[in-house]
């Protein structure tokens, strides 16, 4: 009883109603017991761990948090406001870490000053209220965490020790992972949360945003092209299993090939027989991850770059040592490849991506419409992609157009042509000087770049205004002419906060970013916030950014849903990548589930379920 009472003063400290009941549910588990908490990616735990730091936040307790990233530690002390909360970095004196120990408190400690400060015996010890585990999936990888954890225990057996992680997939790897993290944090219960829980669902379910799927279709020459690139990487695959026969090879698959973690996934598999292998085999390694890049360039980027890089693969310097090249899927697509650029005789006429028109038709003809019915006075539109170089090139066909991005970037490639199809003469382009040869080769001129590409230049956010208000016009329909983006040029002075309140109501404002955001941010869940659009675009699929969108919709709980437009090609690598993943994560959880049943059989009392033990499929 004295127990609950002294958790019952604790929990005042803290904002139950904010938040949502499976996070509650974790929340209460943890205090109560310590354990290792394993979540979905998207359903980030931020605000579980704010509002256990808020319970342990006073000088009465010391609190240390490790493996936090500067982002995280900038969130948490903005969030908990509070003057006993410590951010420890090497500038810090070593007196100065001493008191600030002893005036107890929250401290976010890096690790390798947490060895100093316990080996020097700097820290008490003995007094430490607890220790906060952040990214518990990376324990073993270092074991300077591992020591840390044991340097407490041994000195401190009341404490408490409590582990985060949103990894599932890291503790499938290798044999009795989850086992070996919790005894390394010294845990006995295991609290799995995936997000076909059932709390879960029930939690997300009440107040869903209002999504709306764009299936486009490739186009012909694309499609081609892929079927190409899979020919390649199959043949690459069964060589490279050919020749090594004795090497367990089951995860390398043309499927696996494709995923986002194909690099980790690869890497695991092959670090213990890497020296086993011969120089051939090493070689379709890196063929592998060339083909893949190429993959990935034909649907991420543009069909410029595209050119530009498989151009750069037919020479006689990279042919020594790679075998793909003289394969006949390479042969044909080396000859096919001219027709995403050129017409005719050598006539630029590049390939526009099938989504560019569908994103423009949304932010110039579908949303403007939508907010003209609406009567929000704030137009807010977030347009989320994978990573900055798309960033930057969503932002330049905004501003620029498609044709003269495209012409922009040939000239930036050195891409040579004979002629420019009319559909790019109407634009102003930089002109073209002639070569001495026969063909004519573009040159930048002075309003141009002069620079080999911008990617010095790329950033991970980018916000737009319109500079024509649609919302005052009578027209039930805006042509693309009538829209005009301009670039908001005060933005590295400001943060997304004090850039929304600038920016006049009337005037519709677009960011353009990545799924990890940008440096300001730990997460897309801080933008959502700061920014609170009204329609949001996914560029590129992403699990995380899903559910995070679901995540925030949820704690918003508005009567105007939020409206998520998904732009997807159809049977390509993009969903096949966003459906494999969904597939991996949800077997490693239920490998999770079934590791725990048999902790629970083997161990009995020792084990905890841990929250509801109720499972459903994910919708």
């Amino acid at each position: 009883m004295a127990e609950d009472n002294e958790i019952d003063q604790l929990l005042e400290k803290t904002n139950l109603e904010y938040m949502l009941e499976f996070e509650t549910q974790i929340f209460l588990d943890v205090i109560h017991k310590d354990g290792l908490v394993i979540c979905a990616k998207g359903l980030n735990l931020d605000l579980v761990i704010l509002n256990v730091l808020k319970v342990y936040c006073d000088p009465g307790n010391l609190v240390i948090v490790m493996n936090a990233n500067e982002n995280e530690e900038k969130y948490f002390v903005e969030k908990l406001n509070n003057e006993n909360v410590y951010v420890t970095t090497y500038d810090s004196h070593t007196t100065e870490r001493e008191d600030n120990y002893l005036s107890g408190g929250v401290h976010f400690v890096t690790t390798r000053i947490l060895v100093l400060d316990m080996l020097k015996k700097r820290i008490p010890i003995e007094k430490v209220t607890g220790i906060i585990v952040l990214r518990a999936h990376k324990l073993l990888e270092s074991c300077q965490e591992a020591f840390v954890l044991r340097l407490y225990r041994q000195n401190n057996k009341t404490g408490f020790i409590k582990a985060f992680s949103n990894s599932a997939q890291s503790f499938t790897v290798g044999f009795g992972h989850v086992e070996r993290i919790m005894r390394t944090v010294f845990v006995k219960e295991l609290y799995i949360w995936p997000r076909f829980h059932s709390l879960v669902i029930e939690s997300l379910k009440k107040h869903q945003p209002k999504v709306s799927e764009f299936h486009i279709p490739i186009t012909d020459k694309m499609r081609k092209i892929q079927t190409f690139l899979l020919e390649l990487m199959n043949l690459t695959v069964k060589e490279l299993k050919k020749n090594n026969k004795s090497v367990e090879l089951q995860e390398i698959s043309v499927e696996n090939c494709l995923t986002k973690k194909f690099h980790k996934i690869f890497q695991l598999q092959m670090d213990a027989v890497w020296h086993q292998l011969s120089s051939k085999s090493q070689q379709l390694i890196a063929d592998l991850k060339t083909l893949r890049h190429l993959m990935i360039t034909l649907f991420y980027a543009d069909s410029v770059s595209f050119y530009s890089l498989l151009s750069g693969y037919r020479t006689m310097e990279y042919a020594k040592t790679s075998t793909w090249v003289w394969l006949e899927p390479a042969e044909m697509l080396f000859s096919f490849v001219n027709s995403l650029l050129f017409c005719g005789d050598k006539e630029f006429n590049a390939e526009i991506c099938p989504k560019w028109k569908c994103l423009l038709d949304l932010v110039k003809t579908e949303i403007p419409n939508d907010i003209k019915k609406s009567k929000s006075k704030e137009h807010k539109i977030l347009i989320l992609c994978s990573d900055s170089r798309t960033c930057h090139q969503l932002k330049e066909i905004l501003v620029n157009g498609p044709h003269k991005y495209l012409f922009r970037r040939a000239l930036i490639k050195k891409v040579n042509f004979k002629s420019v199809n009319k559909k790019y003469e109407s634009y102003d382009m930089p002109r073209i000087e002639e070569e001495p040869s026969t063909s004519k080769k573009a040159k930048l001129d002075e309003t141009t770049d002069k620079k080999e590409d911008e990617e010095d230049d790329l950033q991970n956010s980018y916000l737009l205004t319109m500079t024509q208000t649609f919302v005052e016009s009578n027209d039930e329909s805006l042509n693309d002419s009538e829209v005009q983006f301009e670039p908001f040029s005060q933005m590295e002075n400001m943060n997304l906060t004090q850039i929304c309140e600038s920016v006049a109501q009337t005037q519709p404002t677009i960011l353009i970013q990545t799924f990890k955001g940008g440096d300001n941010y730990i997460s897309l869940q801080k933008t959502l916030q700061d920014l609170k659009p009204n329609f949001v675009i996914m560029y590129n699929t992403n699990i995380t950014a899903v559910r995070e969108l679901e995540m925030y919709e949820a704690h918003r709980q508005q009567d105007i849903p939020l409206q998520v437009f998904f732009l997807l090609h159809n049977e390509t690598v993009e969903e096949q990548s966003y459906l494999t993943s969904l597939r991996r994560e949800k077997e490693a959880f239920e490998h999770l589930i079934e590791t725990k049943s048999k902790m629970v059989r083997s161990r009995g009392s020792r084990w905890q379920i841990g929250t509801s033990a109720s499972y459903c499929r994910e919708s």
